[in-house]
């Protein structure tokens, strides 16, 4: 985890509020999904290793991997290239329109499947539609919460950096209830803004204390057994 001031003025950025803004309105809620990616070339990990950062990340719905709670919340999933992203370091698919059919099944990684993470199977993804969306650094890609995407392997000699970031309207469910965000914008309500990066960092700090050691969190509602899986 980073816990910098850099990268907390980055999920505050004027910028980037103004233009989730213009789609949520201005009482905008930080999602506890704020990660840093380094997706290396995949020739540089053994098979045995890969996963989301390391390899493709497969098919799937940011809403997919949250729990049921979130349904009805105006998630905005924002993609945030800091090196060039291109079809050979991995840049994302997408599948535009995907997101008027409401939620896909999704599938546990398993021997059998050879996956590396939660997905949507290949057989249910339109992929005559699929397009790759290679960015500027600097740039960003903003979709909706049930858009299918993945992204492509890093077949490059490169690093490929990203931000992986959601925001939302203030008091609508996170569908990860046991993790931390902020509220990052309030016009009606200002004082309530987070503002200190301290007192983010102490809140993924005393987070990470209290499910430390106390088994794998449930975030998801996805059962390993469903048989479409297999």
């Amino acid at each position: 985890m980073h816990l910098g001031p850099a990268f907390f003025n980055l999920l505050r950025s004027p910028r980037l509020l103004d233009t989730i803004e213009s789609v949520i309105g201005s009482e905008i809620y930080l999602h506890p999904l704020q990660v840093i990616r380094i997706k290396v070339p995949e020739k540089w990990v053994p098979e045995g290793y890969w996963d989301g950062m390391t390899a493709r990340v497969d098919w799937h719905q940011d809403l997919g991997v949250l729990l049921p709670e979130a349904d009805e919340s105006s998630i905005l999933s924002v993609w945030l290239p800091i090196t060039d992203a291109t079809v050979e370091n991995g840049c994302l698919m997408v599948v535009p329109g995907s997101h008027r059919d409401g939620l896909a099944l999704h599938c546990q990684p398993s021997a059998r499947n050879r996956k590396n993470m939660l997905h949507i199977p290949d057989q249910y993804v339109p992929l005559d539609r699929a397009i790759p969306v290679p960015l500027k650094r600097g740039g960003a890609l903003i979709f909706n919460r049930r858009m299918i995407h993945s992204s492509l392997p890093n077949t490059s000699d490169e690093l490929r950096w990203s931000f992986d970031l959601r925001y939302q309207p203030t008091g609508q469910p996170t569908g990860r209830p046991v993790l931390p965000g902020f509220v990052a914008r309030s016009k009606q309500h200002p004082q309530s803004e987070v503002r200190d990066y301290t007192i983010w960092a102490d809140q993924w700090r005393q987070a990470r204390s209290q499910h430390t050691g106390k088994g794998k969190l449930t975030i998801h509602r996805w059962d390993v057994d469903s048989p479409v899986c297999l």
